[in-house]
């Protein structure tokens, strides 16, 4: 296979350690994130099985 380069960051400092932060927690949060964004989907398409209410 292929060895895939990561892009070269250019940025430092402040910046630098946000984006270094954000980057961490996405990456440890992915599992949870995707849960919660299923389990909304569905509770969203069960609800518009109910005859009272609608999408919008």
């Amino acid at each position: 296979m292929a060895e895939q380069k990561q892009p070269e960051r250019h940025s430092s400092g402040l910046f630098r350690l946000f984006e270094r932060g954000v980057d961490t927690a996405a990456r440890n949060n992915v599992t949870a994130m995707g849960y919660s964004i299923s389990i909304t989907a569905a509770f969203a398409l069960l609800q518009t099985s109910r005859s009272d209410t609608g999408i919008w």
